[in-house]
């Protein structure tokens, strides 16, 4: 009797841009730092183990489980899964119909992962299946053209017959290279940083999923501190709508009448920051 194909993986890819400021990671970092990275990450170890989707036997034991793993609270568990849906990190409909949690995302990566054991796109499709027949031929195409990159192995080595200049390489020019290295970094760092911090309102709202109720709430509360001479900077605006996020989850309607009692009884400080 043949050997059954194995579905899951040992390991998966990550992109090294994961952190990168075009990362689709970022908005979910910004909002929620690391328990939103974390959670994912143990989201995508429980899919990839299984394949390219995952079906917890109870979905509400599986929320507290996820919670105790990571030491962090069942509601913000639901609150960050619920961005990810919102963010298509997972696929919402996947999700709230089959408690399923699979993406577009996630089985192009297994696809490719499953390319190491010779498995084409229509070996691996099954159920709850998203990728479309134009994706799946993408990616077949990327599969052939792996394959085909690996017969690299019949072109002759002669890198024996090439001088051995590595000695040019003297310790000045390493250390100029290190140090033209940490420079360009640096000034990636800095840009970045300039421009979260030159970042409007507007933007921000949009970045964290901002409910038009809750945007108005906010812009009269910005207003009303302007009045009383206190700038709203960036990093507290984002701090007060994860804070908000919170308290009341994805209640939009509870967040703008908490905000509004704030302002009506003239504080300067929402009773949920920390001043």
């Amino acid at each position: 009797m043949p050997r059954q194909a194995k579905k899951g993986l040992d390991f998966f890819p990550t992109d090294c841009g994961i952190f990168s400021a075009k990362s689709d990671l970022k908005p979910l970092m910004r909002r929620f730092g690391n328990d939103g990275f974390a959670l994912y990450m143990h989201i995508l170890c429980d899919v990839y183990s299984s394949g390219y989707y995952f079906r917890p036997e109870n979905y509400e034991d599986y929320l507290y489980e996820l919670s105790d793993d990571l030491n962090i609270s069942v509601d913000k568990v639901k609150l960050v899964i619920a961005f990810m849906k919102d963010r298509t990190l997972l696929d919402a409909f996947s999700l709230d119909k089959n408690t399923v949690f699979t993406s577009h995302g996630i089985q192009i990566r297994y696809v490719e992962a499953m390319k190491s054991r010779k498995r084409k796109v229509a070996e691996i499709r099954g159920e709850y299946w998203l990728l479309s027949s134009e994706e799946e031929a993408k990616l077949d195409t990327f599969y052939n053209s792996t394959k085909n990159a690996n017969n690299s192995g019949n072109i002759p080595d002669n890198s024996g017959n090439m001088p051995d200049n590595s000695e040019r390489n003297t310790t000045k020019e390493i250390k100029g290279n290190e140090r033209k290295l940490n420079e360009s970094n640096n000034e990636v760092s800095k840009e970045e940083s300039n421009k979260k911090k030159n970042q409007s309102y507007d933007e921000i709202f949009e970045v964290f999923c901002v409910a038009s109720c809750v945007k108005i709430e906010l812009i009269e509360f910005i207003r009303h501190l302007q009045i009383n001479g206190i700038v709203m900077v960036n990093s507290r605006l984002e701090d007060l709508i994860v804070k908000l996020d919170m308290l009341f989850g994805n209640d939009e309607k509870a967040k703008a009448d908490y905000i509004q009692d704030s302002i009506r009884r003239g504080f300067k400080y929402l009773p949920c920051e920390v001043q």
